[in-house]
């Protein structure tokens, strides 16, 4: 259940609120880079006048300000106090922002509570911000269906691709009942049908902490990023999960390794996007691996001892574009993960 803790608005250090614990977004898409970039002048002209909405995650009875909290609304505004941290370095302005205290729900069904939540905040009836569009309320109607959060008679049908059943139906209608959306006519019917008849976007599987744990414990034996696990011949496997907005740091991380440590191990990097956006997912992969083959070339033809040998052995995509009918190029859920390995030129 989603409940306010305070009425009041509070002031919450930045760096208590976690931005990247969300499996499922309301909207389609990465935060933009413009929007971003405009709103941190406005908020650095104005100040910020819309508070974001923290979930509580820990609450800390001895000590509130150690408390440790999720974001739940305000993606652009939490990205554009981070922007202005980052520019005013020397200053504390920016250390705290404002924000609306829900209490942590621990709900069966929390995610999708929160999910319908978030949808709703997107129209910004009341405010200044971005809307969201019909992609994103075409996402977020799909992902409540397919969850069966919306009817579980309609998840059934969906699950056995039987689209043509009147309780999917049903459910949208009643769903659109609930919402305060303007939508026009034909907006709400493009909505409908885009839903109803299964032309749904490509679900984007968000991998949680501890299911990106599990995998480095079950496919490497190794407990925590950066740490040595199982062998794979005379060397120990090192494994690193690095991420969209960490791949660099973590590309560059054997280095590190390797000059405190000498070259004594297998080196891989587990890559899992934190993107919704297919296109972005794709354009980070390609990034890293670009990153890695720089690495490992340089290495290659510059450094003693490394002559025909790679410094990162391999690299894993985590495969969370799962298949739909209309895009038959994305992977599978069932491909775990897809290791490409990097090469010398």
């Amino acid at each position: 259940m989603i409940t306010k803790k305070y009425e009041q608005i509070k002031q919450i250090r930045c760096d208590r609120i976690d931005a990247n614990r969300l499996r499922a977004q309301a909207r389609q898409g990465d935060a933009s880079p413009t929007d971003i970039k405009e709103m941190a002048s406005s908020i650095e002209t104005i100040g910020l006048q819309e508070p974001i909405s923290v979930e509580i995650k820990h609450w800390d009875d001895i000590n509130p300000q150690y408390s440790i909290f999720i974001l739940r609304d305000g993606n652009h505004r939490f990205k554009a106090y981070e922007t202005l941290r980052n520019k005013h370095k020397s200053s504390t302005n920016y250390d705290l922002i404002k924000c609306v205290v829900y209490e942590e729900n621990t709900g069966p069904q929390a995610e999708c509570e929160w999910l319908d939540w978030q949808h709703a905040q997107n129209l910004h009836l009341d405010k200044v911000h971005k809307k969201g569009s019909k992609e994103d309320t075409i996402n977020t109607l799909s992902m409540l269906l397919k969850s069966g959060f919306l009817c579980s008679k309609a998840k059934d049908a969906i699950d056995n691709d039987n689209w043509n059943d009147s309780s999917i139906g049903s459910a949208i209608q009643a769903w659109f009942k609930k919402q305060k959306g303007k939508w026009t006519f034909s907006e709400k019917d493009y909505i409908i049908d885009q839903v109803s008849s299964g032309k749904i976007s490509p679900t984007i599987k968000r991998y949680s902490r501890n299911e990106l744990l599990d995998i480095l414990k079950d496919k490497f034996g190794v407990y925590k990023s950066g740490e040595t696990g199982m062998r794979k011949g005379t060397k120990k496997i090192r494994a690193w999960h690095s991420s969209g907005d960490d791949a660099w740091t973590k590309a560059a991380a054997p280095i590190i390794k390797l000059c405190k440590e000498g070259h004594n191990d297998y080196n891989i990097i587990i890559n899992h996007s934190k993107s919704i956006n297919p296109k972005t997912i794709i354009r980070e992969r390609a990034s890293l691996t670009t990153l890695v083959d720089d690495i490992n070339t340089y290495f290659s033809k510059n450094v003693k001892g490394f002559k025909n040998k790679k410094l990162i052995d391999q690299v894993f995509h985590l495969g969370q574009i799962l298949k739909d009918e209309n895009n038959k190029d994305y992977e599978t859920v069932d491909d775990l993960m897809k290791p490409v390995s990097p090469t010398l030129m």
